[in-house]
């Protein structure tokens, strides 16, 4: 099944910008700059979200508006709304495991997909 949706956690504020703990958003933020898409607020769904074509195929990106403890609802919402299944969800958050720069992608161990890296 292709990929639909890419949430990057992270946690909302300035405080928190620029931390480790928010390299799922800086993921996102890069993949939307490079393909040309642009994160708009959507209240109703708690988070940023953009739309972006990847090799011809459309992609959502969200960013969770809610601490990361609470993605949950925000992703599930999205999800949801747009009628993307578990199995075409990849969810993008730091692992402290990890060298700043590295970057791994696993399918399963949960409910979906994920990519964890290090700033």
């Amino acid at each position: 099944m292709p990929l639909k949706l890419i949430v990057g956690l992270g946690n909302p504020g300035p405080e928190y910008a620029r931390t480790r703990h928010n390299a799922g958003f800086f993921s996102r933020g890069q993949l939307a700059r490079r393909h040309g898409g642009t994160f708009r607020s959507e209240a109703s769904h708690q988070g940023d979200l953009a739309k972006v074509r990847v090799d011809g195929t459309e992609l959502w990106l969200l960013k969770p508006m809610s601490f990361m403890n609470r993605s949950g609802g925000p992703l599930h919402s999205v999800a949801g709304f747009y009628k993307v299944p578990t199995e075409s969800i990849l969810v993008a958050y730091d692992e402290l495991d990890f060298q700043p720069g590295v970057i791994r992608l696993k399918q399963g161990g949960g409910a979906a997909g994920t990519m964890a890296c290090a700033m």
